[in-house]
């Protein structure tokens, strides 16, 4: 990845003050007037700092080019492109209060690793749902990455009720794109998007088949597990919401798995999910105490975990982390002698239709935190691609995860998956361990 050069904060902060009003965060606007009038008075700043004006000039001329192409297939205004088998939706991690996702943005606007967080943000607020990336075609039609121009801090910049309804529709708008442009059949949610929609029933009245991604996560992280190179004794799930606790009741079905430890802040859900799992679930009543219990942890929360926090001794455990952003820390798993990795897999498609081609010229990999490969893939996913490639819209799942979903999208992954096997492969941002499975 380049070495960011972020030119004075304080630059952009007398800019964002002079138009108070032009950088107002505005979701789901879609003004190509407001988005063009925010890129110019950023390139007017960039002009007049101390960087490079030669790559100043090839950025802003290559993301004024990207503002017109994202707005007019946006607007329907260009020539049609390709048809999509599936689609794959996501959302940004940019934030205005931290730097840790920056670079998601560098790929799309190629000023933006020249901006600080805040305007790189806002400037985000104002963009149309966009094509991320496409993968490999086949039979003329491949399926589209999209992103949906929504972050979290929506949560801030708009009321409670408010902030739902809004990411909301900018989901519904980002779906129906995928259907107006490409003709996706099917449209995967990725991160957070199925909690925020309802596994997708708020973002569409049925005429787009829309899956949470969800069985493709859970089957995924039960067959990372039995790729280790350790016996899964004993294996603790952190988070039991539908993912966790459908995780949890499949490694109750492996063969060298005896107990299940479970741990979540939820107490209630807690302890109905153990009644339901029955006697070989135990709940932890620390994550401490599941930490040092397991050889196998799988994480399927959303708050971080800070392991400076306590003291455990990590030596020859596994931690599976499928959460985005990672809740576990490499560094700190590894100081404390364990081993960290991602829930990710490899096309093994027969015609490599889940690898990613490059829209934009580089393969999109979220800013270098993500998978390395173009063939690699999340399980969230896979799960569009392999309902598209395999199966029918009524495979698609729109409830909270159950164990028979998990199953169903399995047996949808074999006839294009051959080949098994285990991959650890570098983390370009940070050397993240990361197992890959297929």
């Amino acid at each position: 990845m380049e070495q960011r050069v972020v030119v004075d904060p304080a630059a952009f902060a007398a800019m964002r003050e002079r138009e108070p009003s032009l950088w107002e965060p505005s979701y789901g606007e879609y003004s190509r007037e407001r988005q063009a009038a925010r890129l110019v008075a950023v390139s007017e700043v960039l002009r007049a700092s101390e960087t490079d004006q030669d790559v100043v000039a090839e950025r802003v001329e290559e993301t004024m080019r990207r503002h017109t192409v994202c707005f007019d297939a946006y607007e329907g205004v260009s020539d049609a492109e390709e048809p999509a088998s599936f689609a794959f939706v996501v959302p940004s991690r940019l934030s205005r209060f931290t730097p840790d996702f920056a670079a998601e943005g560098d790929e799309l606007f190629p000023i933006a690793s020249l901006l600080d967080p805040v305007t790189r943000q806002l400037l985000w607020t104002g963009a149309v749902p966009l094509v991320v990336d496409r993968y490999r075609s086949a039979d003329g039609e491949s399926g589209v990455m999209l992103a949906c121009p929504l972050t979290v801090d929506i949560a801030v910049d708009l009321p409670g009720l408010d902030a739902l309804r809004t990411a909301q529709r900018i989901v519904a708008d980002t779906v129906a794109f995928a259907d107006r442009r490409f003709s996706a059949r099917i449209v995967g949610l990725g991160a957070i998007l199925p909690k925020l929609t309802e596994y997708g029933a708020a973002v569409t009245d049925g005429s787009v088949a829309v899956t949470s991604g969800h069985g493709g996560t859970a089957w995924l992280t039960v067959n990372t597990v039995d790729e280790l190179d350790v016996v899964p004794s004993d294996v603790g799930v952190i988070g039991v919401g539908a993912i966790g606790a459908a995780i949890a009741q499949e490694l109750l079905e492996h063969p060298d798995v005896e107990t299940v430890h479970l741990f979540d802040l939820n107490t209630a859900r807690l302890q109905e999910v153990a009644d339901h799992l029955g006697s070989r679930a135990r709940i932890a009543e620390s994550l401490l105490e599941l930490l040092e219990r397991c050889v196998v942890t799988v994480c399927a929360a959303t708050s971080p975990v800070d392991l400076d926090e306590l003291d455990v001794d990590l030596s020859g455990r596994w931690i599976v982390d499928d959460s985005q952003p990672s809740c576990f820390d490499y560094e700190q798993v590894e100081a404390r002698g364990g081993r960290l990795c991602w829930v990710v897999g490899a096309d093994g498609s027969a015609r490599q239709t889940g690898t990613k081609s490059g829209y934009w010229g580089d393969v999109f990999d979220y800013g270098g935190m993500g998978p390395v490969q173009p063939s690699h893939f999340w399980g969230c996913e896979a799960e569009a691609h392999a309902i598209a490639l395999a199966g029918t819209r009524a495979d698609c799942i729109t409830e909270a995860l159950r164990v028979p979903h998990t199953q169903r999208i399995g047996e949808r992954f074999f006839p294009f998956r051959l080949r098994r096997e285990t991959r650890v492969i570098a983390r370009r941002a940070a050397q993240h361990a990361i197992v890959g499975i297929f």
